[in-house]
């Protein structure tokens, strides 16, 4: 049904929902290729954390860091994430030496919840 909304139109929509980091970093370097290659569809982005209803929300694909257990969506993985720690030079000139990983549990770490939670 949205489908065919969309093509009463005269006018391709791709709705694509994505968190704001995704769509800032990743993604908007790559839109003007896009439009170059896919004139007759027109690009609307949907900037929201949390997953969508792609019935409800009228959107076409969704793009999420995660484990890529949607239940009811088709999921395929895009790339690799690598995380890895960051700190301040005052907190490494300050603090206790980093030699080697395990020294991190000397210092106080900011975690990603939802990294944890699978989504």
């Amino acid at each position: 049904v949205m489908r065919a909304r969309k093509m009463a139109r005269g006018t391709e929509f791709l709705k694509v929902t994505l968190d704001a980091q995704f769509a800032a970093k990743w993604l908007m370097r790559r839109v003007e290729n896009f439009r170059k290659q896919r004139p007759g569809i027109e690009l609307r982005f949907d900037i929201a954390y949390g997953l969508r209803d792609f019935d409800l929300d009228d959107v076409d694909v969704g793009i999420r860091f995660g484990a890529g257990k949607y239940p009811g969506l088709c999921a395929h993985r895009l790339f690799d994430n690598i995380i890895i720690p960051v700190c301040s030079p005052g907190l490494l000139a300050s603090g206790p030496p980093l030699r080697e990983p395990r020294d991190l549990f000397n210092h106080t770490l900011a975690h990603i919840e939802w990294a944890r939670q699978g989504v």
